[in-house]
């Protein structure tokens, strides 16, 4: 097959959607499938981020066109939101056609939903700017992509469920597709915890809304000031260390440390001092960073959602809380670092659990699903 991926990022292959996309693109070259990935490195460097966003369709639209003259894809597999241009317009008029798949990273219209209830509630504050592009013209380019695609994919059958019944989607259409890891994460050493050794917390992942820092902030500041050699390290944050570092007092900040990127290889290494995984997101499709850090033995701390409700099991590799909750963020973490053997029962489980996702058992089972729906277009021609 010949197939293109897109992805409304920059492609760097150690971060989120953009990571996830590059070792799909491996394993799918490894099948020995011709792949080409189109992103927002594509696109000239001198446009601003949002106008990248706004034009990203466009280009994948262009993108698609100019191949057609050539061989063409067989499959253009694309993030929510960038393929709606040429779903909806240009390909009623062009007999090359392509399998056309969306495929979520986290499905931005339930995101959205959960997002204006925290706001509603007072939990937290969404910029002016939300209503303008997050919240409306980027949901209407996703849900134009889902509508119009041949084959959606999501992360979880919560995502699945609420699309066909928002968006009206024939369930024939949607299938669940899990993220793998990457390799570098298949069977690392377990260590154990030694006695006298400094507790500390990884927080991974975007400093964004999304990701729960209204809650898991003043969650970490209480920590710090109950144990007072408790350490917290925030990993891939991006470029906001300043905001974060305002948020605690002087001498908090002796026992933060920050990282707005880092190698994904890198991981283990940065991860091998820390026993447990914060994850108190508001909306999760999947979570690949909680899962890495399980498998580099970290036990998780996550919100009770859709993502990690899917691997992680109450108590037994893992601790599950309500969305929201600064409270259970807390009591969650107190329960773990005053009782060293169940903590390290939480991370050895959770450790096994991770191993599942190493497997690139997702990856072929994403193949499998685009040689199903290429077989059902060529038998309706």
């Amino acid at each position: 097959m010949k197939i293109l991926l897109t992805v409304h990022h920059n492609l760097t292959p150690d971060s989120g959607a953009p990571g996830i996309t590059f070792r799909l693109s491996r394993y799918f070259k490894m099948a020995g499938h011709d792949v080409t990935i189109f992103s927002f490195s594509d696109l000239p460097s001198c446009f601003p981020e949002v106008l990248k966003k706004i034009l990203f369709p466009f280009f994948v639209a262009v993108r698609i066109f100019k191949s057609g003259r050539k061989k063409g894809f067989d499959v253009v597999d694309s993030s929510t939101g960038d393929n709606w241009i040429w779903a909806s317009v240009v390909k009623r008029f062009r007999e090359f056609k392509p399998l056309l798949v969306t495929r979520s990273h986290g499905f931005e219209l339930l995101a959205d939903k959960r997002l204006k209830k925290e706001a509603k509630r007072g939990n937290l504050k969404l910029s002016w700017r939300y209503p303008l592009f997050h919240g409306g013209l980027m949901l209407w380019y996703v849900a134009l992509s889902v509508r119009k695609s041949d084959v959606v994919l999501f992360l979880n059958s919560t995502e699945r469920d609420y699309a066909v019944q928002r968006l009206r989607l024939d369930p024939r259409r949607t299938i669940i597709v899990q993220h793998d890891i990457s390799d570098l994460f298949a069977n690392l050493p377990f260590y154990s915890i030694k006695k006298n050794t400094t507790p500390a917390i990884a927080v991974t992942g975007s400093f964004i809304t999304k990701k729960g820092i209204s809650y898991s902030m003043p969650a970490l500041r209480k920590l710090l000031t109950l144990h007072s050699h408790l350490r917290v390290k925030f990993l891939g944050t991006g470029p906001c260390v300043r905001s974060i570092v305002n948020l605690f007092s002087s001498c908090e900040k002796e026992r933060i440390e920050i990282y707005p990127s880092y190698r994904n290889k890198d991981l283990p290494d940065l991860l091998r001092d820390c026993q447990i995984a914060l994850l108190p997101s508001i909306s999760e499709g999947f979570g690949i960073a909680l899962i890495e850090s399980m498998a580099c033995g970290l036990a998780p701390v996550a919100s009770a959602i859709d993502g990690p409700l899917d691997y992680i099991k109450n108590g037994e590799n893992g601790l599950l809380i309500s969305p929201g909750s600064v409270e259970e963020i807390v009591t969650g973490i107190n329960s773990l670092l005053r009782d060293k053997r169940y903590l390290e029962n939480l991370r050895m489980r959770a450790w096994i659990t991770a191993q599942h996702y190493c497997s690139r058992k997702n990856s072929n089972h994403q193949l499998a699903v685009y040689e199903e729906f290429m077989k059902k277009a060529k038998a309706n021609i």
